[in-house]
Order: C-alpha cells, then sequence, then structure tokens
C-alpha cells in the first residue's frame, strides 16, 4: 500500500512523536493514508494508542532495520450509529487533563512534565488545566523556570510559555502557596492566576476532569 503522507519522527523524544503524528492527521482527509517511521517500540505503542483513540486505524506495524514502520489510516470515513457501547463510552470520557504539580523545580524532569503532559493532551484535543499548589508553584514564576534546563528538550521557560499560550490552557497557582513563598503575581508567568482552595476543590472532584499528580 502506497501511504498519501510520510513521516519520521525518528530522533524525536517524548511527547514529540506523538504530537507530531497527532498535527499531521488532522490536516489529512479522512482515508488517506500515513507512513510513520519510529525508532522506539515504547513510542509506537504511544502514538498506537493516542490513534486509536482519535479514531483512527493502524494498519499495519513492522520492524524494518531496528526501526518501525506504522501505515495509519485516517477515520471518519464510516460511522456505525448503532455502537451505543461505543457511543457511550466517548460521551463519558473526560474533556480536561489538569496537572496538579506539587513538588516545583526542585525535580527537574517534574518540572518539564508539567508541560510535556500538557502538550500531549492538546495535541489530543484535550483541555488543560495546570495547577501549583504548595511547593509546585515554582513551576510558574518565570525566575524560577529560566534556569531549568534538560539536554534533549527546549529550555523549559520555552516550553512553558509555548503551552501555557495556548486557548485551551488555564493554569493557577495556590494564593496560599505563593504568599508562604513571598511570591507575588508579577513573578508569575503570564496567563497564570492566583486562586484560593475552593478552586483546587472545584476541579478535582469535576467528573470531566483527570487529575495527574506531579
Amino acid at each position: 500500500m502506497k501511504p498519501d503522507r510520510r513521516l519520521d519522527v525518528r530522533g524525536a523524544a517524548c511527547p514529540g512523536p506523538s504530537v507530531m503524528v497527532a498535527e499531521e492527521l488532522k490536516e489529512m482527509e479522512p482515508g488517506q493514508v500515513l507512513e510513520v517511521i519510529v525508532d522506539s517500540e515504547g513510542i509506537a505503542n504511544d502514538i498506537r494508542e493516542l490513534v486509536q483513540d482519535g479514531g483512527h486505524e493502524v494498519l499495519k506495524v513492522e520492524e524494518t532495520d531496528g526501526d518501525i514502520r506504522m501505515l495509519i489510516r485516517v477515520g471518519g470515513v464510516e460511522t456505525d450509529v448503532t455502537d451505543t457501547v461505543g457511543t457511550c463510552a466517548e460521551q463519558s470520557r473526560s474533556t480536561t487533563i489538569m496537572v496538579a504539580q506539587s513538588t516545583g523545580v526542585t525535580n527537574p524532569e517534574r518540572a518539564y512534565a508539567t508541560f510535556l503532559i500538557p502538550e500531549a493532551a492538546l495535541a489530543m484535543d484535550l483541555n488543560v488545566v495546570i495547577f501549583g499548589f504548595m511547593d509546585g508553584v515554582t513551576v510558574l514564576v518565570e525566575r524560577e523556570v529560566e534556569r531549568i534546563r534538560h539536554p534533549k528538550f527546549p529550555p523549559l521557560i520555552d516550553k512553558a510559555r509555548e503551552v501555557l499560550g495556548n486557548d485551551n490552557v488555564e493554569a493557577y497557582v495556590c494564593e496560599l502557596s505563593v504568599q508562604a513563598r513571598g511570591i507575588t503575581s508579577d513573578d508569575l508567568l503570564d496567563d497564570v492566576e492566583v486562586v484560593g482552595a475552593s478552586k483546587f476543590l472545584k476541579l478535582i472532584t469535576d467528573p470531566g476532569v483527570d487529575v495527574v499528580w506531579l
């Protein structure tokens, strides 16, 4: 089968490959086939799950010279309206992912995850909330984020600004936590709002919100 498009994501760090595949699929027409080349089983599995959750079809997965080749058919050609189980499952899916961050910049890996997880969620057309509380508020403080680096990713400040600038992202910090650390609104990254405990409780008890604890 000859694919309509080809995407080589070898060398890209997670969640980059999934994000790139999701964006490519959005630009294609239903029924078209995308060929994806990856370099690890973990990334292939991640893409497979994203593809299936998005209503697309994995036609073929094969190993070639140490790499993995995937053929994906874009969904949307047929809809089985009698599949009530699938319909109910779709309706029950959460529409928002909330990253509840409590560790802050002391753990660089978790600091990066604060923005990498939302990046992947946005690629899946989910809304995102980032909530910093306790030491987690530091991940939304500009001067703190500017000094965090990871060899496989862009500077954290760049990733943070990119994610926070998305219209489908909301970001909050706990008022008590910022006050206890002498942090002011001027210290925070753009688009971050200071809120109280009631906002936090409302979010974590909302059935439409899945919470990721960092």
